[in-house]
């Protein structure tokens, strides 16, 4: 069965995931892909823009998606990389996954955005890394579906469109944050920001260590030597008891 716009863009809400990932999601990514919906991008960019104030999470984590697919295809709406910049951050429902709802991925699908943001130039990598740093230590619990690695590979993205110069203080919102707490200890469990920025700073570390992909690709991160010192300066407060202290 084929689904004329408007179902689609509802289904794309739907509570329930075999509406919205079993045929929303999945058509009108193929029809963005196929050229189907090409006189209709600025309806569907509307509506997603619409998703992300929705009081529904499963409409506010789904709509990067959706966005993503629209500039893969040639989409180049600066208010659209606004509007995901403003919610991102703040977004506090990061859950991976609901037994009722499904798959949500707030992290990874705002990360799979942006990413596709500063491959295209619609933002600049400095952009789009200072809003993976502040997703790092937002709110929210702690990331359990590889969340960190989808936002590591964005970092990688925007790292490869980057010179040396314009990666300084990229950092600055974990770094904030380590100074925080630092002067204020939290009694019992450390806060999950702390989780989510240890594992995000390692994976991407990891991955400039090695050699980092982007789709069926390397990534050249020219000044990855760099990146990396400032992640061991980060990690290193976040668990002295493992690294030496660099700051």
């Amino acid at each position: 069965m084929v689904h004329d716009l408007r179902q689609l863009l509802d289904g794309l809400a739907s509570s329930d995931p075999a509406v919205r990932d079993g045929w929303a999601y999945a058509e009108l990514a193929e029809g963005i892909e196929s050229g189907r919906f090409d006189g209709q991008w600025p309806t569907i960019r509307a509506a997603a823009r619409d998703h992300l104030t929705s009081d529904a999470v499963q409409a506010r984590t789904f709509a990067p998606l959706i966005l993503a697919w629209l500039v893969d295809a040639g989409d180049r709406d600066r208010d659209a990389f606004t509007a995901v910049g403003a919610w991102y951050p703040a977004e506090s429902d990061t859950r991976g996954y609901d037994d009722r709802l499904g798959w949500l991925h707030a992290v990874a699908h705002g990360a799979d955005y942006l990413g596709e943001c500063a491959r295209s130039g619609i933002a600049t990598g400095a952009e789009v890394l200072n809003l993976l740093a502040q997703r790092m230590v937002g709110p929210g619990g702690a990331w359990r579906d590889q969340e960190d690695a989808r936002v590591a590979h964005a970092a990688v993205v925007a790292l490869s469109t980057c010179t040396a110069e314009e990666t300084a203080g990229w950092l600055g919102p974990v770094t904030s944050a380590c100074d925080a707490l630092e002067r204020s200890l939290p009694d019992g469990r450390p806060p999950a920001w702390l989780h989510n920025a240890y594992t995000t700073c390692t994976s991407l570390y990891v991955a400039l260590a090695e050699q980092p992909r982007d789709r069926d690709t390397d990534a050249q991160v020219d000044h990855a030597d760099v990146v990396r010192g400032a992640l061991v300066d980060v990690v290193s407060r976040m668990t002295p008891w493992l690294l030496v202290p660099r700051l």
